[in-house]
This record gives C-alpha cells, structure tokens and sequence, in this order.
C-alpha cells in the first residue's frame, strides 16, 4: 500500500495536496503524520525525515522501495500509477493548462503564503483586513487567481476549474483555506468555487482532522498567541479587556522597569512563543528605525498619540488603536508630544531576546548599519506632518 509522510494538518499547505488528491479519487494510502516540532537540524522531524527523504521535507510518497518527494512529483506519479482514476484532465490541451497552473503554484504567489500561512483552526478577518490594505503584493496575488480560476471556471463550465476534479483542484485547495481564514475578498463566482471545494469529500475530511489535532505551534503563528477557542487573534478587534485577560494567564512574578534612552519598558508577561511589554518614550524621543529576523509584533495605543513608520507607511496610533508589524518589516515608534507615552507591545516568534534588533538608524549611536545616526526629533522622513498628524 501507498504510504504517504506529512505535517500538521493545520498548517502543512504542501502536505494537504497529495492528501487531498489521493482521499477525493478513492485510491488507497498509509498516512504517517510527523509533527512540526521545528524544522532545525536535530528536530524530532528531522530526525525522522531525514533518513527518508533528502530535502528533509514533506510531503513524501513511498511505494514500496521507491520514495517520491515534492508535491507536483507526487502527483504525477500517481497520474501515471493509476490512470484510471483520471487525476489529469483528459483533453491534451486541458491537461497541459492543468500542469502549467500548478507549475505557477509551485513556483508562485509567494507573498500571499508568505504574509498568509494556512491556519485552517484560526478566523483572522481582522488581520486579513490589515495585510489586504498594507500588502500590495498579496492583492496583486489574488487579482492573478481570480483571473485564472474565472477563466478556466467559464471555459470548463465547473463544478471545479477543468469540470471534474483533478489535480488542478487539489492543488489550489489551501490556497481556499487562505481565502476563508484570512477572510480576503473575491468575486462571488470565486467564492462559490472556494465553497464546492471545502465541501469536496477529502477536503472535509482534511479539514475536520485538522480542526482535531488542537496542536497549537508558536513558530508557524504569526498572528496569534493561543488557539481561537482561549484568546482572540491578534486583530483590531482586540480589547484592552481581552488583552487583560490574556495578560492574566501568564503574568510576569513583578515587572521590573529596564531603562533605555527613549524612555522605558517593562514584561508583563511572558510565555514560549510570545512576550507582552508595556513600553513608554519620553516627550520628543523615538526609537530606532529597526527591524527583527525572528519575531512579529502587534502594537496597541495606551496613553498618548504615537508616531509609527511601519515599512512604507506613516501613521498616528491613539490609545485603543492597533497596528501589526510583520517579521522583518522595518519599523518605528516616536513621541512628538509633550507628555509620555505608552503602548503595548505584544511579540510572537520562535526567538523573542532583547539582540533580535537590527538597527538600521538610532539617536543614541546604536545604529548597526545602513544610514546616519541623527540626533533630536526632527520631522522624520516619510511621516505625516504637524498639519496632517492628528498627534
């Protein structure tokens, strides 16, 4: 019998298309699920994946003695492997459109699974809003699938992309988990080709297997502290007493005030995975232009009106307002007025130590590289002005 190795079926997106593709044409398969514990070297995975396969990823098919890597692999091999099953579209031409759009998945779309991971478990609207507004490039990603999943949808006349289920389909089944969690939006001729798909069989049964596996992993969260069910995402719809509430569950013994030279913070609450910081800036300081290689971070106005870059954009953040920073956007936090100011800082990631910062231009000489360190607090480039700043 087919045996087929993948991940956490919440999160493993390339395990999903093989699985789903196999389960929706009846062809029988083992399925061995290696946990995501991490992807390091010395990993409980990758002490188990890698004598199998020599990416040391998943999905992987064996067949007997044969091992087959790479999901577009998989699937043409199980194309030939059983044929009649018709996992391709018959018509020659279909069939080349069919493996060209996968091919585009493979190789594709990065800044949509990048800035929007599968997290089948979690309903992130709130984030999804902020990464439709801020992220370009996810926008431009779906105009090109709705373009594509139009076409095709007229030209075969559905159900799915070429009429029958095949591997086309499979293979863009996470990219409809993307769509729902995320909330992003779509023609409603799109949206009704993402619902026939989350109802197929195999995709159900992913599904319902995912929402059970209630194995919350940190390093594949970007947005969120804890599962749905005990905490909020990380969202503007967050509280100050939602976020009390989380603070609660793991509180710091007793905040102790480090000291810097824009002001202070303190730890209110730490836990693996993620690190709440209460932080306040003097009246004219701002901290550095910095950016992080391991952690994301979600901001919340406390008491005064803050002044963000965040990448390309520059905005006011009052109190009861939030913004997201992503991992490794380029960001900073200034106080243009004439009393403190307080924010709370919310980190998530798989390292959250102090020496996580690159300093790309600093006040106080602490710049790493990239641009001089200016003293005061001048106008800062790209910000709003007095006459446009509601601080």
């Amino acid at each position: 019998m087919l045996k087929l190795f993948i991940g956490n079926k919440n999160y493993s997106s390339w395990s999903m298309r093989p699985w789903v593709l196999l389960k929706q044409a009846g062809i029988a398969f083992e399925e061995v699920m290696l946990r995501f514990d991490s992807f390091e070297p010395g990993s409980a995975f990758r002490r188990h994946i890698d004598p199998l396969s020599p990416t040391g990823k998943v999905p992987l098919l064996q067949d007997g003695d044969l091992l087959v890597w790479d999901t577009l692999a998989i699937a043409e091999y199980l194309a030939e492997r059983f044929p009649e099953h018709g996992l391709w579209p018959r018509s020659v031409t279909a069939r080349a459109r069919a493996r060209s759009i996968c091919a585009e998945m493979h190789s594709g779309f990065g800044q949509l699974r990048s800035h929007c991971p599968m997290n089948i478990e979690a309903a992130l609207p709130g984030t999804g809003a902020l990464i439709w507004r801020d992220k370009p490039g996810v926008r431009s990603d779906v105009a090109r699938l709705v373009a594509m999943w139009q076409e095709l949808l007229r030209e075969h006349g559905g159900p799915m992309l070429f009429g029958d289920f095949c591997v086309a389909d499979a293979y863009y089944a996470p990219i409809c988990m993307r769509l729902k969690t995320y909330a992003l939006p779509v023609p409603p001729v799109i949206a009704a080709y993402v619902a026939r798909v989350c109802a197929l069989p195999g995709v159900q049964a992913w599904v319902n297997e995912a929402l059970a596996e209630d194995d919350f992993l940190a390093f594949e969260e970007p947005y969120r502290l804890q599962r749905s069910a005990a905490s909020p995402a990380l969202a503007p719809s967050v509280t100050p007493q939602q976020l009390a509430a989380a603070l609660s569950s793991n509180p710091a013994p007793a905040p102790v005030r480090s000291l810097r030279p824009w002001g202070w913070y303190e730890v209110l609450a730490e836990a693996p995975g993620y690190k709440v910081k209460r932080i306040g800036v003097a009246p004219g300081q701002r901290l550095s232009l910095q950016k992080h290689q391991h952690r994301a971070e979600h901001w919340m106005g406390l008491l005064g009106c803050a002044r963000v870059t965040v990448g390309e954009r520059s905005l006011d953040l009052l109190p009861g307002q939030h913004i997201d920073i992503a991992l490794g956007e380029v960001h900073r936090l200034a106080n243009p007025g004439s009393a403190e100011l307080q924010i709370i800082e919310l980190q998530f990631g798989t390292y959250l130590g102090e020496d996580d910062i690159f300093r790309l231009q600093d006040d106080h000489g602490r710049a790493n590289a990239g641009l001089p360190d200016l003293p005061g607090l001048p106008d800062l480039p790209g910000l709003p002005d007095q006459a446009s700043s509601t601080c």
